[in-house]
Order: structure tokens, then C-alpha cells, then sequence
């Protein structure tokens, strides 16, 4: 009997762990080192898998200081065509001491069984999952009361533009230290010769919260610049960092106006009365920046149920942008998002996305396959106990 029970603990073991093989968590752990007392710090934690397949995570905390994080998802999905990315922040409490706090993130992976839910009948949908294996990521966070102030700058740019048309500038910060950043950059512009300032301007940038990495963007008006190359200094004094670039202002027409809508982002399963984020993606490929708006549908059955449009946001050169829209679905169904991105006097291509809205869940096969071997193995441990119970009476 003990044999018996051994076969199916391990039949149903390898069953679960073969499956495990192919997602993972990274890094395995994190250490927020020098956090002022009332600091702020962040990391990403990467959810991969070689399969094709999806898999959902849950994550749950645990640990001295669960109150301290915050994770952008409690639930992300991972396949290899897209792997989940979370946003793990620290915000540490002002009256906090100097010391290592420890919490831990427990990483509950499910195997998703079909790649999107299936209808079972008019207006019903089955989604069914198994559990995989948890994985805990250690985290620790370093709290002082010493200020650190640094930072690097990189990967400065700077694009051609069409006479009365602005000067796009680009910088990536990263704020090192644990204090707010708030860089200054200045810019100036040199005539072809290298030999005369033309202009010269200095931008405050944006606020960069400690270990955050932001890109800052600058525009600078040409309206008192020739038809010409000319040279420009860019530094960010914070950083001690700063680069030579050359750009050239060109006459009007020159430069070309495209763009690409990549993809549009939801939540596939979802709940009737849940709030569905819908995200369409685009990426401005021209030469010129561009103001931009997407417009599109949510069909059910045929009809439009509601008509979607974005606010305008303004692309520079070479950015992807996010748009964020939001419907919460009424009834049962599969529903269809589909649209495009309007920018200048262009449009892009349609594209359209599926989401299911259910109102109870349908367990699927594989599910209570795994209940029926769990109720054959606590059955088989009752027999057991009552048999070893019945011998040591005779």
C-alpha cells in the first residue's frame, strides 16, 4: 500500500515540476542598499519562460516590512513572445533605523492550458490553470541617514529639423544617489566652424527619484537659425557628463512623417464588472516630431458597445508612447478592440485584439484531474492508517 501511494506522490510531483522547467524569475534577489529614512528606491523583476504557452503569476509578500513595497502587478502573464516585467518600489518610513530589513516575494506560477479561453456554450467561457511551483525572491533594504548625491547621464541625441521647425534633444539620466534629482542641462549651439556661439540655453529637467532612470527630452526654437550645419555642446552638470553633437537645419519639406502602431495591450480573462486597461502602443519612425491620438472600437456580438479615443500626446522623434484607456464590461462574451493611431495628417494601419469577459469559472479537465489525484492519495492514506490501525489491535 505505502508503494502504491509512493508511485502516484511521485507521478503526480513530476507531473507538476516538468512544467516548471521552462519559466523563471530574475533576479533571484534584491538588495536596496543606503535608503534615506522616508527614501524612495525601485528595481524590475523579470518573469521569463521558453514556452509558447502562457503563464500566469501571482505574487504575494510576506516579511517584516510588506508595508514598505509596492509591486506594479499582483498578477502579470510571461510567454516567450512576452515576458512579464513588475515594478518592485520601496517607500521606507521616516521614524525607521539605521539597519538590513528583509521581506520575501513569493512568486505563484500557473500554467495557463489553452492559449485563450474557449467558448463552451453562448456566452460561457472556460478557464482552467494549474498550479506550478512557487519561487521566492529575498528582499533587503538598507536604511541610513547619510545623503548620497549622484548620477550618470548617457546616450545624449539630438535630431535635424526643418527651418521654424524646434531642435529635439534627448538625454537618459540615472539617478545613483538617494536623494530627488532635479538636473539642469545646458545646451549650446556653435556655427559649422566650431569658432562662434550662436545660442545657448539652460533647461531644469524633470524630478528623478532615487535609483530611477528617466529619459528627459528638450526642445530649442530655430527661428533665429540659418539653412546650415551647425554644432552643439550638451552637458548635465549633476553628473559631470556631456557630449558633442551636430545637427542640421534644413529647408521646409525635407523631412518625412511616419509612425507605427505596434501593438494594443489587455488583459485577455477577465471578469463581467472588472475594469479592463486597453493600451495601444505606437512609435514615432519619421524625422519630425508628431501629436498623436488613437482612435478605435469595442465590438460584442457584432455591435459597437463603446467608442474609444485617447488623449493627444506629443511624440518625439524616435519614442514610443502608451495610450491608456479603460472599459468595464457588462456582459458575458468575446469582445473586440480594434483601431488605429491618428498623427499629422496620417494615419497607421488597423489592429485589433480579443478579450473574454466571464461571470464564473469553468474548471477545465486537466484541473480536476489533479483534484481526483489528490482525493486518490488522501483516500489511499486513510486505508493505510485504518489497516495499520486494525493490525495493531490483533
Amino acid at each position: 500500500m505505502r508503494g502504491i501511494i509512493l508511485v502516484v506522490t511521485f507521478f503526480a510531483l513530476c507531473s507538476l515540476f516538468v512544467s516548471a522547467a521552462n519559466v523563471g524569475i530574475s533576479p533571484a534577489s534584491i538588495h536596496f542598499s543606503d535608503v534615506l529614512r522616508g527614501g524612495y528606491a525601485e528595481d524590475f523583476i523579470s518573469v521569463v519562460s521558453d514556452s509558447e504557452d502562457n503563464s500566469s503569476v501571482r505574487i504575494s509578500k510576506s516579511g517584516e516590512i510588506i508595508d514598505w513595497l509596492t509591486l506594479s502587478h499582483t498578477e502579470q502573464t510571461s510567454s516567450v513572445n512576452s515576458p512579464g516585467r513588475i515594478k518592485l518600489s520601496v517607500l521606507v518610513p521616516e521614524n525607521t533605523p539605521n539597519g538590513d530589513y528583509e521581506a520575501l516575494l513569493e512568486f505563484q506560477i500557473f500554467k495557463t492550458l489553452e492559449a485563450e479561453p474557449t467558448e463552451v456554450e453562448e456566452g460561457k467561457v472556460a478557464v482552467g490553470a494549474q498550479t506550478i511551483i512557487v519561487i521566492g525572491v529575498k528582499v533587503i533594504v538598507t536604511v541610513t541617514d547619510k545623503e548620497i548625491k549622484a548620477c550618470r547621464a548617457k546616450s545624449f541625441s539630438v535630431k535635424s529639423t526643418e527651418k521654424g521647425l524646434p531642435v529635439e534633444y534627448g538625454v537618459i539620466i540615472k539617478n545613483d544617489g538617494n536623494v530627488l534629482l532635479t538636473p539642469e542641462v545646458s545646451i549650446d549651439i556653435w556655427g559649422q566652424e566650431l569658432e562662434e556661439l550662436v545660442s545657448f540655453f539652460v533647461f531644469e529637467g524633470e524630478e528623478i527619484l532615487p535609483t530611477v532612470e528617466k529619459k528627459l527630452n528638450f526642445s530649442v526654437e530655430t527661428n533665429d537659425l540659418l539653412i546650415n550645419q551647425y554644432w552643439t555642446d550638451v552637458s548635465v552638470a549633476d553628473c559631470g557628463d556631456s557630449d558633442l553633437l551636430t545637427f542640421d537645419v534644413l529647408e521646409v519639406g525635407t523631412l518625412s512623417t511616419s509612425g507605427t502602431l505596434l501593438r494594443i495591450i489587455n488583459k485577455v480573462q477577465n471578469r463581467v464588472g472588472d475594469k479592463i486597461i486597453i493600451t495601444p502602443v505606437f512609435e514615432n519612425t519619421g524625422e519630425r516630431p508628431v501629436s498623436a491620438v488613437f482612435k478605435g472600437e469595442i465590438i460584442l456580438d457584432r455591435q459597437t458597445v463603446r467608442v474609444l479615443e485617447s488623449d493627444s500626446l506629443n511624440v518625439p522623434i524616435n519614442e514610443t508612447v502608451e495610450f491608456r484607456l479603460s472599459y468595464i464590461p457588462s456582459k458575458e462574451g468575446r469582445y473586440l478592440v480594434r483601431g488605429r493611431v491618428f498623427y499629422g495628417d496620417k494615419r497607421t494601419y488597423e489592429k485589433e485584439v480579443v478579450f473574454y469577459a466571464i461571470g464564473k469559472r469553468v474548471f477545465s479537465w486537466w484541473s480536476l484531474s489533479y483534484i481526483a489525484i489528490a482525493g486518490i492519495i488522501l483516500f489511499l492514506i486513510y486505508r493505510m492508517k485504518k489497516e495499520y490501525k486494525r493490525n495493531k489491535i490483533f
